[in-house]
């Protein structure tokens, strides 16, 4: 951008425009994305000190830690189960019946899945990581319901006692390139600006950003202005662990707010070890010998041939002469165990510095030992390589003995992402969907008719790991033995083995399924009732005698 036109006021500008906020979580953000770096001299410019330059080696340690997180609570297999169904018999209230939940839940799920919330919900997770908040929008476009996700640092909320976002301010600079009426490109600086309430969704038309900071004129877009009439502000705020906060501070705390220097010491110990494993090839070193001297035949200078028509040889394209390299040159000095070095004087001496075996262990363990301290800082459990063939042979259980750490942490995650973040969010959209009904939902009409009122939605987390088939099955056996498979009493009832097996065979509601499996035996039963009552009045009916004889065998 440096080289168009206006790009030195576009700077000014960029920077006048930001507020304070904004500067502190783009720095969060920066080092969360390994660009906390830009703008320091290279590492190898040795004409500066080296705790000011930028590290050749930038390990994205809180991109990876966030995406563990991610995985961890949010990954295949372990995203949360949302139904409106009761947590047992005894919820009386804010729960539907088994049959209306079944309903509802099919709806719910293919809302949000038409809107991406799945997706939405994990991006939402790791950007409240790296920075402590994060933005979630939703409405319906074109009879589709959709969840969108903006930076944190562009948004000013309006919140109300409860923490609901009353308005929703979205403001930002940014460079924007332009080819001027004489065909060159320039560059300036503008502003967006977008204003969300209970009734509109306001865009305003992009105005040029002033050097100064000042206030740019204003007008809304006619094209991208809604009026939803809502009622309500389609906007959840999640600030990430908040905790105890001033009144005015509405962000919440990036995983990696109190570990800057850590982080930065990490990938000065990495670079450092990198540059010495660089410098560490050795180092030939000749005493007693003049400048410029070569101890062995000087070595052959590539001869570049000509042709007479220019091109490949061929027998129409001879080689008419060749041409070398003009510049003066030492001449190059032949190495190899067949070339032998010879000097007349015995005061040369010829050595090799080289660095010995340990030298680059002391700054292999320091940053091992940052690493570590950022690990257990961080609360994650980094499986590398040399970790992986371990995890692969282990069980389950014992997995998640290793990764006990970050389970904890995790388990901390689940409980804010669930209150701060999937609850609000969902109760939104389920607004929505009451108010606006997509027809791209088809299951939705059927849903909202079934019930009288919004249901509470809860949120049923499975575990962090499934057991691999051979725990599977040793469970499976171990709840059949307690059952009285094996011949003896049993010692746990069957909804006791529903609940043990539920996870292995994904059973959401085990006291339905046992309701089922109940009512399915009465079935069978009465089935089999039934044609036992058919094959005796069959057999009634039939005259004496005439059931079927074995015929004698005829003689031969």
């Amino acid at each position: 951008m440096k080289a168009l036109e206006g790009s030195d006021e576009t700077l000014r500008a960029l920077e006048a425009n930001k507020p304070p906020r904004y500067k502190r979580l783009e720095e969060l953000e920066r080092w969360s994305l390994g660009m906390q770096y830009d703008g320091r001299p290279s590492w190898w410019d040795d004409s500066v000190p080296l705790w000011e330059r930028a590290p050749c080696i930038v390990y994205p340690i809180v991109a990876i830690a966030a995406a563990s997180n991610v995985d961890m609570v949010l990954g295949e297999g372990r995203f949360p189960n949302l139904t409106a169904g009761p947590e047992d018999e005894t919820q009386v209230e804010g729960g539907l019946s088994p049959e209306a939940s079944q309903v509802f839940d099919r709806a719910l799920r293919d809302y949000l899945k038409a809107a991406r919330f799945p997706a939405h919900l994990r991006e939402a997770f790791w950007a409240a990581q790296c920075c402590g908040t994060a933005v979630g929008i939703y409405g319906v476009r074109a009879d589709k319901p959709f969840a969108d996700l903006v930076a944190a640092k562009w948004c000013t909320p309006k919140l109300g006692t409860s923490g609901e976002v009353l308005s929703l301010e979205i403001r930002y600079p940014y460079p924007d390139e332009y080819r001027k009426a004489d065909g060159t490109w320039a560059v300036r600086c503008m502003m967006y600006r977008r204003v969300i309430d209970a009734v509109s969704d306001t865009v305003f038309l992009p105005a040029v950003a002033r050097e100064d900071g000042r206030e740019p004129s204003w007008s809304p877009d006619p094209a991208r202005t809604i009026q939803h009439n809502l009622g309500f502000t389609p906007v959840v705020w999640y600030a990430f662990n908040k905790g105890c906060q001033v009144a005015n501070a509405n962000d919440g705390k990036a995983i990696h707010a109190l570990l800057t220097d850590e982080i930065f010491g990490h990938d000065l110990a990495l670079s450092q070890r990198h540059r010495g494993a660089l410098l560490s090839e050795p180092q030939i070193v000749e005493m007693g010998v003049a400048q410029g001297y070569n101890p062995t035949d000087a070595a052959s200078t590539p001869l570049v041939p000509t042709t007479l028509h220019g091109g490949d040889i061929s027998p129409d394209n001879p080689v008419t002469g060749g041409f070398v390299d003009g510049r003066t040159k030492q001449p190059a000095r032949k190495k190899g165990p067949g070339y032998v070095w010879q000097y007349q004087s015995h005061e040369t001496k010829v050595e090799i510095l080289s660095y010995p075996g340990d030298a680059l262990k002391a700054q292999d363990d320091n940053a091992r030992d940052l690493r570590i301290k950022l690990q257990e800082a961080l609360a994650v459990v980094f499986l590398d390589p040399e970790n992986l063939k371990l995890a692969n042979t282990i069980s389950g259980k014992a997995l998640d003995s290793l990764k006990q750490r970050q389970i904890d942490r995790c388990d901390q995650y689940r409980d804010d992402l669930a209150d701060g973040f999937i609850t609000p969010a969902i109760n939104m959209q389920l607004r929505i969907a009451a108010k606006v009904r997509p027809k791209k939902v088809r299951t939705l009409p059927k849903a909202l008719a079934s019930i009288a009122s919004e249901p509470d939605v809860r949120i049923v987390w499975g575990p962090y790991s499934r057991p691999d088939p051979a725990e599977q099955q040793i469970i499976v056996q171990l709840v059949m033995l307690a059952l009285g498979q094996g011949g003896d009493d049993p010692i746990i009832t069957q909804e006791i083995a529903l609940q043990k097996l539920a996870d292995i065979f994904g059973i959401e509601n085990p006291k339905a399924v046992l309701d089922q499996l109940k009512a399915e035996k009465l079935e069978r039963q009465e089935q089999a009732h039934e044609q036992a009552a058919k094959e005796a009045e069959l057999n009634a009916d039939k005259p004496p005698g005439s059931g079927s004889e074995e015929k004698p065998q005829e003689a031969a």
